[in-house]
């Protein structure tokens, strides 16, 4: 008995290794979408992901400016991906993330760093890259659509922690995005094929 209770305090010191993440089972997951995949003959390389989809809760989320709290009109949406070489899977050892917004009136974010929180524990991802940036105008009568969408790259584990997560929020600047029930779906329909 006190064996047991020595190595449950061992294993819950910060640094002492913890049992890895589980991936998700295969199952029928629920939300807009389903994961695909492409093969690329000339870079023998597949691609596994999910289409972008929105993010819902942002269409709520309110800006602080000039000390006053501005509903967003802001729309964005989300898809993650891996790679392998070849056709045959081979688990990933990262796994991108490609934000968009699109937005009538854009705020600036602080930066573009991006903090995963997944059950309240933040992580940095790191600085996301600027893949596309410009402007679409949808209809003469409608204000002009500023757009722009990012990439990152984060560790597989880092992934898993999103997939066994039951709340995650992405933070980008001073933003806070919680992500979607579905979101969180997709997530783990992706994780569930990550193994072969």
């Amino acid at each position: 008995m006190i064996r047991l209770l020595i190595l449950i305090l061992i294993l819950s010191l910060p640094g002492v290794a913890q049992s890895p993440l589980s991936v998700p089972a295969k199952r029928k997951y629920d939300y807009p979408g389903k994961i695909e995949s492409t093969y690329d003959k000339s870079k023998d390389e597949t691609v596994l992901f999910f289409r972008l989809m929105p993010v819902m809760a942002g269409k709520n989320l309110e800006w602080r400016d000039a000390g006053t709290d501005v509903t967003s009109d802001e729309r964005l949406g989300f898809s993650m991906y891996f790679t392998y070489s070849g056709k045959t899977l081979v688990t990933p050892k990262w796994v991108g993330m490609g934000i968009a917004s699109g937005v009538y009136e854009p705020k600036r974010y602080d930066d573009y760093t991006l903090i995963i929180v997944c059950d309240n524990q933040a992580t940095t991802v790191g600085k996301m890259t600027a893949r596309d940036r410009g402007e679409r105008r949808y209809s003469p009568v409608r204000p002009t659509v500023k757009f722009q969408e990012f990439e990152v790259s984060m560790p597989y584990e880092q992934f898993l922690s999103m997939a066994n997560a039951k709340k995650v929020k992405l933070k980008i600047g001073h933003r806070e995005i919680p992500l979607d029930r579905e979101n969180l779906e997709a997530i783990r329909d992706l994780a569930s094929r990550t193994v072969p």
